[in-house]
């Protein structure tokens, strides 16, 4: 099969945001020019400088410049929305996917203007990024790469359960699974949500992580008092703390909860009675938080029922960081086991299966056979 030598990688954001594909995005470049592929990543970058980045990786960082929005949603961590913006989205957004529709227009610019890939692999969400790709394949055939892998977080329109507005761009939904060689999906059950005539050519591959697995995971509490931790937004009913909290008010126990959140608005009203035992902190950058995580008697999660396809990749980070993690349901609370994990009991702690799956080496390797496959 075709060894690829050039591997285009495109996606809106690359380091330093932090989302999970902005990560995907990143890691798999890292990765590949690791093993030897010259790497071009192209993203909408903002005021980053990628020198050091750039030699460092040695692969080629190049900006995919969007021109709609008065402040476009850049890679750096300088997020600016102006009220115009704000506007516009609300008005046109269901019905022209404004501003995202940009992208379908602007990425066979941008791949008719650079030197051809062997290989593309084009990572969204937002799914425009798969349109764009697929206009240009139509638009330059001869300038496009010989594979394209079209790498999905969450499906754009799910089969199970659809959006009415988006059934208005089903035709780019369509276009995109019909022109890619393959497209690939980070868990099982995200194949459901795809229309069967693509089956065929849907592949799973886990999110990648950079780390080595330690061998015996640590089940002995490491603070004098509990210390455990959660990382992450809160949101109403699928990732919602009120029982968790209700429980923290009624107990008359010492320990300390750490929270490393954005908004918290949903947990307010709860700190009144126990604020000396909770810290929250501003979320920090995501190696930083791994160290941090270490220093924790054990992690809190809130299991995503209603997210049918997706394993939250805060929860590989903390099966990375080697500490126990407590799974908690929103609808109904486990004092007991709760109560054994504040005694230093993590005998029902919840496991990440097969984490080797999600070492970035063995990500990587999957794509380089798809790239091998055709």
């Amino acid at each position: 099969g075709l060894i690829a030598t050039l591997v285009n990688i495109l996606t809106e954001h690359i380091f330093p945001k932090q989302t999970p594909r902005s990560h995907r995005a990143t890691e798999l470049a890292i990765q590949l020019a690791k093993v030897g592929y010259r790497v071009t990543l192209c993203a909408v970058l903002g005021s980053y400088d990628y020198s050091i980045f750039q030699s460092k990786y040695n692969l080629n960082v190049i900006n995919l410049k969007l021109k709609w929005q008065y402040a476009p949603n850049t890679s750096d961590l300088r997020p600016k929305r102006y009220l115009l913006d704000k506007i516009l989205n609300k008005l046109f957004h269901k019905l022209f996917e404004y501003p995202l529709i940009e992208f379908y227009f602007k990425i066979p610019k941008l791949l008719n203007r650079i030197e051809k890939h062997d290989v593309l692999i084009s990572i969204a969400v937002p799914h425009q990024i798969h349109w764009g790709c697929a206009n240009a394949k139509q638009k330059f055939p001869l300038k496009f790469p010989k594979i394209w892998i079209a790498d999905c977080g969450d499906p754009y329109i799910n089969f199970n359960n659809t959006e009415f507005y988006k059934m208005k761009f089903n035709y780019f939904n369509h276009l995109f699974c019909r022109l890619s060689n393959f497209i690939t999906v980070p868990v099982e059950d995200a194949v459901s949500c795809y229309h069967k005539i693509y089956k065929n050519k849907i592949k799973v591959i886990p999110q990648g992580f950079n780390f080595n697995i330690q061998e015996k995971i640590n089940l002995s509490p490491i603070n004098k008092i509990p210390t455990f931790l959660y990382a992450g937004n809160f949101y109403k009913n699928f990732r919602d703390p009120n029982l968790l909290f209700k429980f923290l008010n009624s107990i008359n126990l010492n320990f300390k909860f750490v929270i490393y959140c954005s908004d918290l608005s949903l947990i307010k009203h709860h700190l009144t009675h126990i604020k000396n035992k909770v810290e929250t902190r501003h979320l920090i950058e995501r190696s930083s938080l791994l160290l941090e995580m270490k220093k924790f008697d054990f992690l809190v999660n809130f299991e995503n029922k209603n997210l049918k396809g997706q394993v939250p990749s805060k929860l590989i980070d903390y099966a990375i960081s080697n500490r126990p993690i407590i799974n908690l349901s929103t609808k109904k609370f486990d004092k007991k086991k709760f109560l054994e994990f504040l005694n230093g009991n993590y005998e029902n702690r919840y496991v990440v299966k097969n984490l080797k799956q999600y070492q970035i080496g063995n990500v990587a390797n999957q794509f380089i056979n798809l790239a091998q496959d055709d």
